[in-house]
């Protein structure tokens, strides 16, 4: 992701939630005003006061892991937290449940829930978990799937937020290339934390991602992320214009002016990660040097067909006549060339210049010479042998 906010909360916050005990006592202004009648009535005082003390209730309540003793005179496990200031929600894990009838001596377990925001397969979700680390609600709610924490939010009943890993877990940290395996300890709540006991510093624009990977203990990763504007030349393309002229045969091309290239600047702000350019985006770009066009004339008129030369009977005229009917400027298009099919390399070697279809029939004649006294017969194989000359 371009922003990591495993730093930080993403959903609301919700208010600290505390455990206020208050002291076991019966309602004062109930009692107040039947002290006088209950006095003038002792005979039947003893039946009144048993039914009171029958009604009020204690209970021990492990509230995230405090335990306390807390009465009332409520019919409920759910009038009783009241009762008493501890508040709770309809996600918390209460046992027994809240409707149930509550008991003297009944033990009543709470276990808070607080928010956790994750991504799995690049979806957000946003759940309660009564988990003690955010890594076991990972695990129970996302087994065998690639999840990547957010963060998360709310209190317990005791203030402590969802810590990240519980005590003695192993992670891996991984920091500027190297990887630590790690156990987690109790202050271990937040990515901050971490990185704070193992005094590791973010700075700038630098994230912490955390990655809960299948098969694999988690990791605590440290991203450092630099911007930078970085300018740098690029050559701009010249055009070719080109101008028809009917005095020239269509074989003929002659260049009137040389394309330049431009120069142009372009400005850009990098984005690199760890040292890797992530993402580039162009701030500006700016002409440096205008592009000149290249101009090119080029023929339309079409070249006559060549005569061949004539046939003299000598053993040139007749490997001639072999190789292409005896015509100077055979041109097959692939890549032989003349009346005695030279290749490009081999019409060079022996002293030919531009294409050997355009030279005339006595200088290709004189370089065929060059090449048979150079190379032998063989350079015609399939003429010489039918002309016996091998």
């Amino acid at each position: 992701m371009e922003e990591n906010t495993a730093i930080m909360s993403v959903s609301p916050k919700r208010a600290p939630r505390h455990l206020k005990a208050k002291p076991v006592r019966g309602p004062r202004k109930f009692f107040a005003p039947l002290v006088g009648a209950l006095v003038a009535t002792l005979v039947l005082g003893t039946g009144i006061g048993t039914a009171f003390a029958m009604a009020h209730k204690t209970a021990t309540v492990v509230a995230d892991g405090k335990v306390q003793e807390l009465g009332g005179w409520g019919a409920t496990v759910s009038d009783l937290l009241t009762e008493n200031g501890v508040n709770f929600s309809a996600k918390d894990s209460i046992i027994p449940e809240p409707k149930t009838a509550v008991k003297n001596g009944m033990k009543i377990t709470i276990e808070s829930s607080r928010g956790l925001t994750v991504i799995v397969n690049d979806v957000r979700k946003d759940v309660d978990t009564t988990e003690k680390s955010a890594s076991a609600a990972i695990k129970a709610l996302w087994e065998g799937q690639a999840v990547q924490f957010v963060g998360t939010s709310g209190k317990d009943l005791q203030g402590m937020p969802l810590a990240l890993f519980a005590p003695g877990e192993v992670y891996q940290l991984v920091h500027d290339g190297a990887t630590s395996q790690m156990k987690a300890a109790k202050s271990d709540i937040t990515p901050e934390d971490i990185l704070a006991r193992n005094k590791v510093e973010l700075t700038g624009l630098d994230v912490v991602q955390v990655l809960f990977n299948p098969g694999a203990a988690p990791i605590v990763q440290v991203q450092r992320i630099t911007e930078e504007n970085v300018t740098t030349s690029e050559p701009i393309q010249f055009e070719t214009e080109t101008t028809n002229d009917d005095s020239k045969f269509t074989d003929e091309k002659v260049v009137t002016q040389k394309g330049v290239a431009g120069v142009k600047e372009i400005t850009k702000k990098v984005r690199s990660i760890d040292g890797v350019v992530s993402s580039e985006e162009t701030l500006s770009e700016k002409i440096v040097t205008q592009p000149v066009n290249e101009k090119v004339t080029v023929g339309t008129k079409k070249r006559p067909a060549s005569q061949p030369i004539a046939a003299t009977g000598d053993v040139w005229s007749k490997l001639a006549f072999c190789e292409a009917g005896g015509r100077p400027d055979t041109n097959t298009g692939n890549g032989f060339y003349g009346m005695y099919q030279f290749t490009l390399p081999t019409w060079r070697s022996v002293g030919g210049s531009g294409l050997p279809s355009e030279a005339s029939a006595e200088e290709q004649t004189h370089r065929a010479q060059i090449l048979q006294a150079r190379s032998g017969w063989g350079q015609w194989p399939a003429c010489s042998r039918k002309l016996g000359l091998r």
